[in-house]
């Protein structure tokens, strides 16, 4: 029986090894400026469209597993009147949601109009939804439809896109004004500026740092936790505790991993559940990594404690 422990015990590491990696590039560790994890990102980017933006210029808010998306538009009617409206599709996805939305906005009094609008070169027709210049009322009006329209979470992995917004800090408000060139504005200052506009968009490096050693500190319990278990098969315990019913003992080393294994399990099944509830069960994180992982999390300890009471 010891044996098919060890076995199992060098099975899992290989397997938690790859799921970790996945989950951790793809949950905590990889944030873009045009990829987010929290909702309420999108207010600092309509701030950001509402300023920055030229005519016409819009963000995409797109949920890539649902199909899911959101756009808003800048308009600029005049020298100085300017705002955004929310461009919602008339699709075949769409189509169930915009009596709901159509809906809301009555009760709410919002203004809404239906137009036809040409995009990339194709004609749709659109429901637009006039914000003005009030970028908290184009946010709440984009958190209502994503969490309760399109049932998605606030917190939660989103893809968004920007398109005919000025580089520079600089308030557009002239409807003639077009973006200039990179060539126009120069190499060194189109950098400077296209940083400027991450940082404003509230891209946290703390998080990226914190994500990291969490990763680090998991992948060194998790590896070193079996490997030194299974070495300390047959040795003497440098420690036990006798319970008269069960009796336990290990290796220090063993116990030192137990004990970081299990604070960092804890934070891999909260990842687990926020990765569930953002991508779904019929993503390969969720199938292959999801519930694989939430057992691997639960099962090894179980079997160090086997091996530890010399099952």
């Amino acid at each position: 029986m010891l044996d098919l422990i060890a076995v199992f015990l060098w099975l899992v590491p290989a397997y938690t090894l790859a799921g970790v990696v996945s989950i951790f590039i793809e949950t905590e560790m990889a944030p873009t400026p045009w990829r987010g994890k929290e909702f309420s990102d999108v207010k600092s980017w309509l701030a950001i469209l509402l300023r920055r933006g030229y005519q016409g210029g819009h963000i995409l808010i797109a949920h890539g597993p649902s199909g899911r998306s959101l756009r808003f538009r800048k308009y600029i009617r005049d020298k100085g009147d300017y705002g955004l409206e929310l461009c919602f599709p008339n699709t075949d996805w769409a189509a169930e949601y915009r009596p709901m939305i159509q809906d809301f906005c009555k009760k709410a009094g919002r203004h809404y109009r239906v137009e036809t609008e040409t995009l990339d070169g194709s004609t749709n027709e659109v429901l637009l939804i006039d914000c003005e210049q009030e970028t908290d009322r184009a946010y709440d009006l984009a958190l209502a439809i994503w969490t309760r329209f399109f049932d998605l979470p606030a917190r939660g992995w989103y893809e968004r896109e920007g398109h005919g917004i000025a580089v520079r800090d600089e308030l557009i408000e002239d409807p003639d004004l077009t973006r200039p060139s990179k060539q126009e504005i120069g190499e060194q200052q189109w950098d400077k500026a296209r940083k400027d506009l991450r940082d404003r968009a509230g891209i946290s490096p703390g998080g990226a740092l914190y994500a990291s050693g969490l990763l680090i500190l998991g992948l060194i319990a998790i590896v070193g936790l079996p490997i030194a278990t299974v070495i300390s098969i047959g040795d003497p315990p440098s420690w036990s505790v006798d319970a008269g019913i069960l009796a336990v003992g290990g290796s220090t080393t063993s116990l030192i991993f137990f004990l970081m294994y299990m604070l960092v399990g804890g934070a891999l099944l909260r990842f687990i559940k926020g990765m569930k509830k953002t991508w779904g069960k019929s993503t390969v994180y969720e199938t292959v990594y999801g519930e694989g992982l939430r057992f691997v999390v639960i099962a090894l300890p179980i079997a160090v404690i086997l091996v530890w009471t010399g099952a």
